[in-house]
């Protein structure tokens, strides 16, 4: 949102969000049988993140006036739209240029780069948003900014399908690898919480700590460190190299690690099962068992307690699952670490990819660095 202080660019001229775009009510939009299916051809949208809800068969009621942005009047997110559609919300109003010199692509980043405070469950867009100013270049710059974002967008895109396609490759190798061998349980092949530490027995020691909220995407993303006297009550389960920790509070929401680059005194939380993989399974085989949506079903279906959904340790142990030899286990760990790795190397090209768009969008919308169109 632009003060009192904001230099306005050479050329450039300060405007509301209503001198260029209109807006118009979804009602006629709007899908009526929200039972879905991916055989279907015309998207239901919404503005926040999910943007595609599922697809529809209706003919009728088609909004083909392209390209617009549909704007989610409760919670300003936006979405730039350039196909036919359908809505599921009578909150969105559908946003189109007013006159020809605007570019709707740069006025979409142009809303998306605002930032405006959400409070109260109402509507903005007619009592606030449509009165923000905003500063707008030629419509010649605006082409030449919105062509370069939308490259950018385009890799970002890109990259995206490229994750999906080597995750949904993944799941497939997972369901085939991993249905080779005899049947045998978690506790036949592991240690399950081999060893118990009260790290105020060392008041002084110097501890590692992960609990729940330590992990994000399956992984680590944060060790905390206290000292043995100032230890929390649940930090009492030893991890080493190796050792796989399985979530046992809320294991819907998966937070699982194929732990390693562990110092002295590692700890977890209670809160994880802790797995010591024995000779006859390799671990990062039996990490790939656990990552498994089913094994994930199964702790769920063992859940119990409201206040606190948890599952006993020893129910993890009891998860039956093939074993194959070691060989065959070491191979197939492989395959799987190298889709893995594929999947990481697009996912940190996205993120670098994310990052240029930002810096772009901070240069060119406030008119820092100025491109000809």
């Amino acid at each position: 949102m632009i003060n009192k202080q904001t230099t306005i660019p050479k050329g450039w001229k300060l405007k509301k969000i209503k001198d260029l775009l209109d807006y118009e009510r979804p009602d006629k939009y709007i899908v009526k049988n929200t039972n879905y299916s991916d055989s279907e051809k015309t998207p239901v949208l919404t503005a926040n993140k999910s943007f595609i809800l599922g697809y529809t068969g209706e003919n009728f009621g088609i909004c083909e006036n392209v390209p617009a942005i549909i704007f989610d009047d409760f919670t300003t997110d936006s979405k730039y739209v350039d196909f036919p559609f359908k809505v599921k919300s009578s909150a969105i109003k559908i946003l189109r240029n007013k006159n020809e010199n605007a570019n709707i692509k740069f006025v979409y980043e142009l809303i998306k780069s605002i930032k405006f405070p959400v409070g109260n469950h109402k509507r903005y867009y007619i009592s606030q948003y449509q009165d923000l100013d905003v500063l707008v270049p030629p419509l010649p710059e605006q082409n030449k900014i919105a062509e370069i974002l939308s490259a950018v967008d385009e890799d970002i895109e890109k990259t995206e399908g490229i994750i999906k396609k080597t995750g949904e490759l993944k799941k497939g190798l997972i369901q085939k690898l991993l249905a080779k061998g005899v049947n045998t349980k978690i506790n036949n092949v592991c240690k399950i919480n081999p060893k118990q530490i009260d790290p105020k027995k060392s008041p002084n020691q110097e501890f590692n700590y992960i609990d729940i909220a330590s992990v994000k995407d399956y992984r680590v993303s944060e060790v905390k460190k206290f000292l043995g006297k100032d230890a929390p009550s649940r930090a009492r389960r030893e991890i080493i190299e190796d050792d796989i920790i399985i979530s046992t509070v809320r294991p819907n929401l998966r937070g699982f690690t194929f732990v390693t680059d562990l110092f002295n005194h590692f700890l977890c939380s209670t809160g994880f099962c802790v797995l010591r993989c024995e000779k006859k399974i390799y671990s990062k085989y039996l990490y790939y068992i656990v990552f498994q949506d089913k094994f994930v079903r199964y702790l769920v279906d063992k859940t119990t307690g409201s206040n606190y959904p948890a599952v006993n340790s020893n129910i993890v142990g009891e998860y039956i699952f093939k074993l194959p030899s070691i060989s065959e286990q070491k191979q197939i760990a492989e395959i799987l670490s190298a889709v893995d790795d594929k999947i990481n190397i697009y996912k940190q090209i996205k993120n670098k990819l994310t990052l240029l768009k930002k810096g772009l969008m901070q240069d060119l919308l406030n008119g820092m660095v100025r491109v000809e169109g």
